[in-house]
């Protein structure tokens, strides 16, 4: 028989802008969005790293993370 002890994901994330707007207003409302990602993980109790924020040559925002993978502990896939 085994058992998960520790479990992590790694997950870069894409956040979309919308092409249809001005590209300042899509860059910002996709920033917005990440940022709203971040504090649903935080409202939820999902323990993450953040590794990377950045965004692409359009302005297409980006993330890295490392986060908890259901309610399985995370060991020391965090520090």
């Amino acid at each position: 028989m085994k058992r998960i002890q520790f479990a992590c994901l790694s997950q870069t994330i894409r956040f979309e802008r919308n092409e249809k707007l001005e590209r300042e207003e899509g860059v910002a409302l996709a920033l917005e969005e990440r940022e709203r990602y971040l504090k649903r993980l935080d409202q939820i109790g999902t323990v993450y790293h953040v590794d990377r924020k950045e965004q692409l040559e359009d302005g297409t925002p980006i993330l890295v993370i490392r986060r908890q993978y259901n309610s399985y502990p995370v060991g020391s896939y965090l520090d």
